[in-house]
């Protein structure tokens, strides 16, 4: 993925300045959800709460500005991919499965200079940002009075993303800003092997379409001009 980043940046490094940041992000989210989930035989539709806290979430991203001036950013938001296998030599503890976790996002932002002067140490800026991103996770489990679970969940969030560039020298300076949540539409589906429960009803599948959820988000990034 890095690589894909500084591929970008080579189409026009003779005229265009190309900037590496890296980004830490704090988040708060409070997000309402709605999940089925499977005992047995019953099903049960469930409404709750969900929050997150996230302190330290570091980021890396690459930042170039066209012929036009025009600037753009792309970021690696998350990537992680876990295989997790639990189990023991006769298999009777409570946990025996194994489990693959997959879960990747990115952004893409147009960004916005209120101040086109290159002498401005403090520029403010407004940006334009897009968001896809995809969780997946399976589990198979090693005996038969467990059963095999799937999630897959895919969707796009956009943002408004007010900023505030600091510069410290010619290749160093600050950027802070906040992205504000605008929309989210996404798709979870996700499924119970269970032979005990109808064939369908062990698939349950939304689309759902939310604006303005309860997430907020600071950023501070060190940025490098290469």
């Amino acid at each position: 993925m890095l690589l894909t980043f500084l591929a970008l940046s080579t189409t026009s490094k003779a005229k265009n300045s190309t900037i590496l940041k890296v980004y830490n992000q704090s988040t708060y989210a409070k997000v309402n959800t709605s999940y089925k989930y499977y005992y047995l035989n019953d099903t049960l539709h469930s409404y709750g709460t969900k929050k997150n806290t996230t302190l330290l979430h570091p980021t890396i991203a690459l930042n170039w500005a066209n012929k036009r001036q025009n600037i753009h950013e792309l970021e690696l938001t998350h990537f992680k991919f876990d295989i997790q296998d639990e189990y023991d030599k006769w298999h009777i503890g409570l946990n025996q499965t194994k489990s693959t976790i997959l879960s990747i996002a990115i952004r893409y932002e147009t960004i916005f200079s209120f101040l086109k002067k290159k002498n401005t140490r403090i520029k403010p800026q407004l940006g334009v940002a897009f968001s896809p991103f995809i969780d997946y996770f399976n589990s198979i489990p090693y005996t038969s009075n467990q059963y095999g679970f799937r999630d897959v969940k895919f969707g796009l969030k956009h943002y408004a993303v007010p900023r505030c560039l600091i510069q410290m020298s010619r290749k160093w300076s600050i950027d802070i800003n906040v992205p504000i949540l605008i929309a989210k539409a996404q798709y979870l589906s996700k499924e119970l092997k269970n032979p005990s429960i109808p064939v369908n009803e062990q698939k349950y599948s939304i689309f759902d379409f939310d604006m303005l959820q309860k997430e907020y988000s600071i950023r501070l990034g060190i940025c490098y001009q290469l």
